[in-house]
């Protein structure tokens, strides 16, 4: 999750080496960072969710989840980040200019929140795509049991899809795992509908 950037230009250097002494997260791209925002306790209980299932389908395979401790590095457009949940498969490569950040992962997750859904829908999106690594984009509402899956197709477009309802699953094809939205969701409580909200 985001909260405004702070206008301040810096290199990677720079960057790096306010991150590394920093406490708390932060993301970088051109020359901005932006503070990573505190996340509700809606978006912690789903992100850990997805994590557990993934860690316990991916036990003895090649693949490997990781949670948002885990930064990333898109190469060709210079963005540093923290996906809600991540998996790369085989090992795993860094960038050259930090054995932080990792460069390959093959399915990335994202929670949306009111504040991060612009970013992650429009401008995430189009950063993570260029990531060759990448298979699979999941874009998981918090509010309501809606998920939007990005899939790269064998000539490098992509196709979206909608999963909607506790009823059905999502296919992560890309690693080989099946997640029930039963199972994304346990334990979260949905805010009324606004139709639904009593007058005042």
């Amino acid at each position: 999750m985001s909260t405004a950037p702070a206008h301040r230009r810096l290199t990677v250097s720079d960057y790096l080496a306010i991150e590394n002494d920093s406490s708390t997260k932060n993301e970088f791209y051109q020359g901005e960072i932006t503070a990573m925002a505190g996340a509700t306790v809606a978006h912690n209980i789903i992100a850990g969710n997805i994590f557990a299932h993934l860690h316990t389908q991916l036990r003895g395979k090649d693949c490997r989840p990781f949670n948002s401790d885990q930064r990333i590095k898109i190469e060709r457009a210079g963005f540093y980040t923290y996906a809600d949940v991540s998996v790369i498969c085989g090992q795993v490569q860094v960038a050259k200019d930090d054995p932080l950040s990792a460069t390959n992962p093959r399915l990335i997750v994202e929670i949306l929140s009111p504040t991060t859904e612009f970013i992650d829908k429009r401008r995430k999106l189009k950063l993570y795509l260029q990531l060759d690594s990448l298979q699979e984009y999941v874009i998981v509402e918090q509010d309501s049991a809606y998920i939007n899956k990005y899939v790269r197709n064998d000539d490098g477009t992509w196709t979206m899809s909608v999963i909607e309802g506790l009823e059905t699953s999502v296919d992560l094809t890309s690693i080989g795992c099946q997640l029930r939205t039963a199972d994304i969701y346990d334990g979260v409580t949905f805010p009324p509908s606004p139709e639904l909200q009593p007058r005042t």
